[in-house]
């Protein structure tokens, strides 16, 4: 309870700011502070939040943005453990895949860093 409490006056917070922080951003917000304060959290309901936060974020944000929602989708595997050979190959490619995104980013982000910092 205390929890919804405190987003209810985050949200409050933001709908009186919004002219000053811009719509989307206040909605990412106040979602993600429901969500991540609400009595239960399912990798999927973060999602709305997320999309909205991207409109708002720097182009470095986005990717790590990008990466977190990738990884929610596949976060939350069935524990049934009776997997086939093919699940277990198509999650080692997701993960390989994810892997390769989180390296090509932070080598995007570090590159970007050094050319606004040469400037």
């Amino acid at each position: 309870s205390i929890g919804l409490v405190v987003a209810g006056v985050i949200t409050a917070v933001m709908l009186v700011r919004s002219d000053r922080d811009g719509l989307p951003k206040a909605l990412a917000v106040s979602l993600l502070a429901v969500v991540f304060l609400g009595p239960i959290v399912w990798p999927w309901y973060e999602t709305w939040g997320i999309v909205f936060l991207a409109f708002v974020t720097s182009p470095w944000a986005r990717r790590l943005l990008t990466l977190l929602t990738a990884v929610g989708c596949v976060a939350t595997i069935p524990a049934h453990g009776h997997f086939t050979a093919g699940e277990v190959a198509v999650t080692i490619v997701v993960l390989g895949a994810l892997t390769l995104l989180a390296v090509a980013s932070a080598v995007g982000a570090r590159r970007q860093w050094r050319m606004a910092s040469s400037s």
